[in-house]
């Protein structure tokens, strides 16, 4: 009798550590609220057609958005968008995919304002500035766009597809190109005013990803920091090309590249940049010296919160961490396993992060803990980071499918 009491009372301890484990989890998967929006429906345009769900081999995945899109003209392996979509504006969202081009997609209607097709695609980030768009696509042009109607003003020839993306300042955009070159063009024209390109390199042959950052600005405009494939990090006058600095990232690896988005502290006197097949690093953006280094390679760009304290990175092993902005320290990691790599995380509200996998799909954890307290299985493919607009989180993700969620976030209590 005596040791059935002390079974039950084990059983009983068990479940009730059990029962407190599924409330734990319970109240942290209510810290945020995710919910498809059901007001919105794609109906067919020129180009582009509705599908109801999303073919991954033979199986069928239902459709987690009331409309999505992808272009027909997709040729090759299954297309996607490396960048993130950038809102606008109240409904105005401006795209950018390979296989495609560029649009204006009005979220309310899921109808495109307008839509520029372009050779092989888009895949570097375009920037808005007042009533115009600057565009370089994979057919190595530049392309100067009205806002509003798509219409062409411009275009320029550069020498080799943009994979980064332009940078604008002081009549000067700069436009990084996939033969480890920075082009700096006069905005109203279009006309080249200088050249930055790398040397070849010694060997016949070397590894690179191509990766083609989007140039760093300091805040006084004067100065621009990029990498580029062959490990070289440097730091140019804007105005005029000349090389103030440069920093060799010599070591050993397959891939050379230092030519992931550098991301610049408020006060522009750190540069923080994740180094493929090497470290992540803070530089002094005075003269490039180191100021601290955490060993493991990234896998893209880092998301630095200078007023939370935080840095959030995806490494090249499949995890996210949160580091500390003070010395660097790992607050926390989570590992992604089968979910392959991270995108860059992006913070979603006062307490969250989103993040696209590879392997995976898109999944939001909770900044404090690391937990993932969402996620949405979207197949292979999803390497573009979510867009987030304090509102809806847009995924784009294989075939370049987009997906609109509505986020609210229901406690910060976890934060």
């Amino acid at each position: 009798m005596q040791k059935n009491v002390v079974g039950l009372g084990l059983i009983f301890l068990c479940s009730c550590s059990h029962l407190s484990e599924k409330l734990s989890a319970y109240r942290e998967k209510k810290s945020i609220r995710v919910a498809t929006l059901s007001t919105l429906k794609l109906t067919e345009s020129p180009g582009f057609q509705t599908r109801g769900g999303m073919g991954v081999g033979r199986r069928k995945i239902r459709s987690l958005a009331p409309w999505q899109w992808r272009g027909n003209d997709a040729l090759g392996a299954p297309q996607q968008s490396f960048l993130s979509p950038q809102f606008l504006g109240g409904e105005d969202l401006l795209v950018t995919t390979l296989g495609g081009g560029v649009g204006l997609l009005d979220l309310h209607s899921g109808h495109f304002r307008w839509k520029l097709d372009v050779a092989i695609g888009v895949s570097s980030k375009p920037v808005v500035v007042g009533s115009s768009v600057y565009v370089a696509g994979m057919d190595a042009v530049v392309r100067k766009l009205k806002l509003s109607t798509g219409k062409l003003e411009w275009e320029s020839k550069v020498s080799a597809e943009s994979l980064g993306g332009i940078v604008q300042s002081q009549g000067f955009l700069y436009v990084t190109t996939g033969d480890d070159a920075l082009w700096a063009l006069d905005e109203k024209t279009g006309q080249n005013l200088w050249t930055y390109k790398r040397p070849s390199p010694e060997g016949s042959m070397y590894w690179s990803l191509r990766g083609n950052a989007v140039p760093a600005l300091s805040p006084d405009g004067t100065k621009l920091y990029v990498g580029f494939s062959d490990g070289t990090f440097v730091c140019l006058e804007a105005s005029s090309g000349h090389t103030v600095w440069e920093r060799k990232f010599d070591r050993a690896g397959r891939f050379k590249d230092a030519d992931t988005n550098p991301i610049l502290s408020n006060d522009g006197q750190i540069i923080y940049l994740a180094i493929v097949d090497g470290d992540f690093v803070a530089l002094k953006a005075t003269d490039g010296t180191t100021l601290w280094a955490v060993p493991g390679a990234a896998a893209a760009a880092p998301d630095v919160d200078e007023v939370g304290g935080a840095i959030y990175v995806a490494t090249s092993d499949s995890q996210i961490q949160r580091l500390s902005l003070k010395d660097a320290s790992i607050v926390w990691t989570l590992n992604l396993k089968a979910r392959g790599l991270g995108s860059t995380p992006v913070r979603v509200g006062a307490s969250h992060l989103a993040v696209s996998t590879s392997h995976g799909g898109v999944l939001i954890l909770n900044r404090k803990t690391g937990k993932i307290v969402w996620e949405r299985q979207l197949g292979y493919g999803s390497l573009a980071p979510p867009a987030y607009d304090g509102r809806r989180l847009v995924v784009l993700s294989a075939r370049n499918y987009l997906l609109v969620h509505r986020v609210d976030e229901l406690s910060s209590s976890t934060n």
